[in-house]
């Protein structure tokens, strides 16, 4: 609290500073406004995917056995594709793909030297101004908790009626809360990690629905045969409808479907049957899964069958499917994507460690051993 007061108070000092005289406040406001409209179109970019404005590069190609990249393609024709922040790879590893406070900060910048030029638009709305060094711009930008701030250093020079002024920076701010979608996106995956939430709740689903055939003894003289493509089937649809039941907190909801983050940020936990699903069951054969007849109607043991017959079944599953975790607070959207892992019926087993971004560091601060690369 005490450093985004200092910062904002710093911020609003330099800003006051800056004056600009009648002739060329049209201009300044114009800038003013195209520096804002760009940065929120970024700010809105970024939160749509994940953090990123530069989405991430996947190196491993999708197949057919492991349907997956590093980015979810939500609408499956590639208009909003959607970085995992946790994933396991198609040759199995695990990374955690979250941005850095700084790199959002650096891809933020970059975009708003990008585009601004497309935005002044030459200065076309201004009869009888002249203008000189337009493409001169360098930007910093500070993301905070409810608000960006922009500082766009340039060498603009504006002339008209013999007068010449001189605009070196532009400070604007706007109210964005992505500091504080993006700590509690870190506080979801965070807190869905530490005991599994949405593993357990998947191997819940598979226990508790009958169309999923998962360990069952029952009397039945019929064997028990389940067609793979059709339990997979029933299981993206099981997974959509518990999934979308999922809240931060456990106001108008049952706790069993709360995660237990208690802050005023709305959320909404999504899978869609038409996005990627990964189901290996095992025993099976030629896509069909059956049940052991533990009395069979034959032999010796045929009189037994007038009066007792077993089924008996016990699969194991593998599956991955991916989880959109959609963030909003005061009209501003903040989503990311975590793979859910269940491997020999046991939720998965995270290798990695905590979830928090890898902050960057000098490794030369570290040199107490000698070493030869």
């Amino acid at each position: 609290l005490i450093n985004n007061y200092i910062i904002k108070s710093q911020f609003e000092r330099e800003a006051e500073k800056i004056q600009v005289v009648d002739e060329f406040k049209p201009v300044k406001n114009y800038l003013d406004s195209c520096i804002q409209e760009i940065t929120l179109q970024g700010a809105k970019l970024m939160g749509s995917q994940g953090g990123y404005i530069n989405l991430p590069e996947d190196n491993l190609p999708i197949n057919p056995t492991i349907p997956f990249s590093n980015k979810l393609n939500v609408f499956n024709n590639n208009q909003l594709l959607v970085p995992y922040w946790f994933y396991e790879t198609a040759n199995g590893i695990q990374k955690n793909q979250i941005p850095t406070i700084q790199e959002m900060q650096n891809q933020l910048a970059g975009y708003i030297n990008s585009n601004l030029n497309n935005c002044l638009n030459n200065f076309t709305a201004f009869n009888g101004y002249d203008f000189s060094n337009l493409n001169s711009v360098s930007t910093e930008v500070q993301i905070g908790d409810e608000k960006i701030f922009v500082k766009v250093n340039s060498d603009f020079e504006i002339s008209r009626g013999g007068l010449t002024t001189k605009f070196d920076k532009f400070l604007i701010s706007i109210n964005v809360p992505l500091g504080k979608m993006y700590n509690t996106a870190i506080a979801v995956l965070q807190r869905s990690n530490e005991n599994n939430f949405f593993e357990q709740k998947t191997i819940d689903m598979m226990i508790l629905y009958d169309e999923i055939p998962y360990s069952k003894t029952e009397l039945s003289c019929n064997q028990k045969i389940w067609s793979q493509e059709q339990v997979k089937k029933d299981f993206k649809r099981i997974v959509n409808k518990n999934i979308a039941n999922i809240k931060l907190n456990n106001i108008g909801t049952k706790d069993y479907f709360t995660l237990g983050i208690k802050n005023n940020v709305n959320a909404n936990f999504l899978y869609s049957e038409n996005w990627p699903f990964y189901m290996q069951v095992f025993p099976s054969e030629n896509g069909i899964l059956k049940g052991d007849e533990i009395i069979k109607q034959t032999g010796a043991l045929r009189f037994l069958s007038s009066f007792l017959c077993l089924n008996d079944y016990h699969f194991v599953y593998d599956v991955k499917y991916p989880v959109l975790i959609n963030l909003n607070n005061n009209d501003y959207n903040f989503q990311f994507v975590t793979m859910i892992i269940i491997d020999n019926n046991q939720p998965k087993k995270n290798v990695l460690g905590t979830m928090e971004p890898l902050q960057g560091f000098d490794i030369c601060d570290k040199k107490l051993t000698k070493t030869k690369v």
